[in-house]
């Protein structure tokens, strides 16, 4: 199938609908184009998960405790402060 989209003033493009839903493209992800001759490809660049953005934080070498955890510190934090 074949989808045309017009090219707006300042370079932006606008993804069908249908495209958008077909490969769970949102608001915020990114796109790589890659130029082969006069051939333009669209590849979506997938999303990490925050497992895979905590690992590579400096110093990362515990992996990361999940949700639960995290409310769980962040609680504790909440608590603290509140009984200074």
């Amino acid at each position: 199938m074949i989808y045309r989209t017009t090219l707006a003033a300042r370079g932006q493009l606008t993804l069908p609908k249908e495209i958008r839903e077909k490969f769970g493209i949102k608001e915020g992800d990114q796109i790589n184009f890659e130029v082969t001759g006069d051939t333009i490809r669209l590849k979506v660049v997938p999303r990490m998960r925050i497992e895979e953005l905590f690992e590579q934080l400096p110093g990362a070498a515990v992996p990361y405790p999940g949700p639960a955890k995290e409310r769980e510190v962040m609680r504790t934090r909440h608590v603290r402060k509140e009984q200074r």
